[in-house]
């Protein structure tokens, strides 16, 4: 349960950094992107093992917003070149 209060307030604090250092732009649509896959994530994990996660588990709760914010951060300009 701390590993989800973490991995929310991370998220929510990161969100709130990228809209006021970025703007209403790309940078926050990805992030976005990035916080709506965390979410699926993280309530996969919890359907999956609500008793006992893993360390993995747990670990991917709590930072997994840095590398799928990292993955969507570097897929949007190849999406937007396939999309168009």
């Amino acid at each position: 349960m701390a590993a989800l209060w973490q991995g929310l307030v991370l998220d929510g604090a990161l969100l709130i950094l990228v809209a006021l250092v970025f703007g209403v732009g790309d940078p926050l649509r990805v992030y976005c992107t990035a916080m709506a896959a965390q979410v699926l994530t993280t309530a996969w994990i919890l359907y999956r093992r609500p008793a006992e996660p893993t360390r993995a588990d747990r670990a991917m709760i709590r930072l997994g917003i840095v590398p799928l914010w990292a993955i969507a951060h570097l897929a949007a300009p190849w999406l937007a070149r396939l999309l168009s």
